[in-house]
């Protein structure tokens, strides 16, 4: 099973920046958790709680064209450390029509647009871009892990 969905994101092979025009929002490596909170995506975004020193929010965005993207951000000590993006077809979204078969194909869909905008996938001088199946939350996701040095 193969389908291409225009991802709703961007990033930067030389600095690990994301950007997602839609929403709009640019997160950077090393971007404190302040400094998210002070644009409207941060001012929308959903505080999903933390401790030990994470801090975890959540954004949900209609694309308009039938997708949905959500994108969860991870901090340690108020300092970005990971990013896990998911989209896709508004009906994917949810527990009424889910397979692990689809789970699986959207990964190597993600898979595929990480190699498509940086060459490949895995390590960066910045940290690593990947994406797999989780199978303790049943879904795919792509994400990006910024090193903290």
């Amino acid at each position: 099973m193969t389908f291409h969905l225009d991802a709703p994101f961007e990033i930067d092979l030389d600095s690990g920046v994301l950007k997602f025009a839609q929403i709009p929002l640019t997160l950077a490596p090393k971007q404190s958790v302040s400094a998210f909170l002070t644009t409207d995506a941060g001012a929308r975004a959903q505080n999903l709680g933390g401790d030990k020193g994470w801090q975890r929010y959540h954004l949900g965005h209609h694309l308009g064209d039938g997708r949905v993207l959500g994108v969860s951000l991870y901090f340690f000590n108020s300092c970005i450390a990971r990013v896990h993006i998911s989209y896709g077809s508004e009906r994917e979204f949810g527990w009424s029509g889910w397979t692990e078969g689809r789970e699986l194909a959207k990964a190597e869909e993600y898979q595929g647009e990480i190699v498509s905008q940086l060459g490949r996938r895995g390590r960066f001088p910045w940290g690593v871009a990947d994406a797999v199946y989780d199978d303790k939350a049943a879904q795919a996701v792509l994400f990006v892990k910024y090193d903290s040095e």
